[in-house]
């Protein structure tokens, strides 16, 4: 009983530095991200920011993935970890915990081994050892075992034993059986074996990070063609795109909005001009998630400044938060093909295609999703379903609700 208050003062420490080494890394790559493009303007290109800045986005990616998932915050299904009786409850989370336990391990001896082969090669620009890019990997799978480590201490020494005894005779049976089955999974079959490995992890609840690189593990570990180390120097690969550079910005643009109320300002402009087309609020809601998601990337915080300030609208006019809710979810789908978008610069750094070229083929479908959503509103919502109709707003109204939207007159 002494060692859990110890335990949480080591988590709480833990947290705290992650937490400055997060915002460290935060700051120093939007200052050098800012200082490359202030040289470039002047005529000056200062090449070496390029390399601390991937340094930092490499920081941000991994250790920002552990701190995310020390804190719950990893897309996971847990419908299947619901249905459950509750006495089989505790031995799915204890899975899980294990599943992401492995999966630490193992990456973090893969990662490591990387680390090793990249000693040699140096940097163009400031000549310091690549594999100084890998450590924020490592770092990485160090505190997602230590937080699963945290969490199997928690649960139930008769879940702890029957799960650990399964999973190591499992693994223990596929390793010594390895030539047996290994000659089944011949073309296709190998890659259906990781999609079904990827469905069933997700179903029991493993967040979707961690299904990923569990069932592309297996393969891997199913095809023996290819080394485990191959895993680490993808995900470094994919994470040093230059594109990807711009994904902090456009999350710290879509703070300033929330915090500084300009979503609020620009869900008032929107109010002032549709909230009179029946559907109301719903109608706001929809065109708001449209234009929101023209100045921000980071579709969260869309959906948190808009659904923040089109609450209390709501609740006072006599609105299905439910109904509401499900509007606010197809606006954010709707969003995600606006410019800019983080999943459209996701797709331009790891394929051949124009990040330009998405941001404008994006616009139209976009539109068109929301004006077939309004048109829904229109059809569905009868004068007698919609709670308030709204007078129109004068155009004095709407001409001081468009000022207050200018820049000048932000906070």
């Amino acid at each position: 009983m002494e060692s859990l208050p110890r335990l949480r003062g080591l988590s709480r420490v833990l947290d705290s530095s992650l937490r400055s080494i997060l915002a460290a890394a935060l700051v120093l790559e939007l200052g050098v991200v800012f200082l490359s493009i202030i040289s470039r303007a002047l005529g000056h290109a200062w090449v070496w920011t390029n390399e601390p800045a991937e340094m930092a986005l490499t920081t941000i990616a991994f250790l920002g993935g552990a701190f995310a998932y020390r804190r719950g915050e990893h897309a996971f299904i847990h419908t299947l970890l619901d249905a459950v009786p509750a006495h089989w409850r505790p031995i799915l989370v204890t899975l899980i915990e294990y599943l992401v336990l492995i999966v630490a391990i193992t990456m973090g001896a893969s990662a490591y081994s990387f680390f090793v082969a990249r000693w040699e090669d140096l940097t163009p620009v400031l000549q310091i050892h690549t594999s100084w890019f890998v450590v924020p990997l490592i770092l990485c799978m160090i505190v997602l075992g230590m937080t699963a480590i945290e969490r199997l201490s928690a649960q139930r020494l008769s879940a702890l034993l029957s799960v650990g005894v399964l999973l190591a005779v499992a693994i223990v049976l596929l390793s010594v059986t390895r030539q047996t089955w290994r000659p089944w999974l011949t073309g296709n079959a190998s890659l259906s074996l990781a999609l079904v490995i990827f469905f069933l992890a997700v179903l029991i609840g493993l967040p979707v990070g961690f299904s990923l690189l569990l069932s592309s593990l297996c393969y891997l570990h199913a095809v023996g063609r290819m080394p485990a180390v191959m895993l680490s120097q993808t995900m470094m690969r994919g994470i040093n795109g230059f594109v990807l550079l711009a994904v902090p910005f456009f999350i710290l643009a879509g703070m300033i909005m929330n915090e500084g109320g300009i979503s609020r300002r620009l869900v008032q402009m929107v109010h002032a001009f549709v909230g009179h087309v029946r559907g109301g609020l719903f109608q706001v809601m929809v065109v708001s998630m449209y234009i929101v998601s023209g100045l921000s990337g980071s579709k969260a915080a869309d959906v948190a400044a808009v659904g923040l300030v089109m609450r209390d609208m709501l609740r006072r006019e006599g609105y299905s938060l439910e109904k509401a809710t499900a509007v606010l979810a197809s606006g954010a789908v709707m969003g995600e093909t606006v410019p800019p978008s983080i999943p459209m610069l996701v797709l331009g750094a790891v394929t051949t295609i124009s990040v330009g070229t998405l941001f404008i083929g994006g616009l139209i479908p976009a539109a068109v999703v929301g004006l077939c959503l309004m048109a829904s509103f229109i059809c569905s919502l009868g004068s007698r379903r919609c709670p308030v109709l709204l007078a129109q707003a004068c155009a004095t109204s709407q001409m001081r609700a468009c000022g207050a939207c200018f820049p000048c007159s932000c906070p």
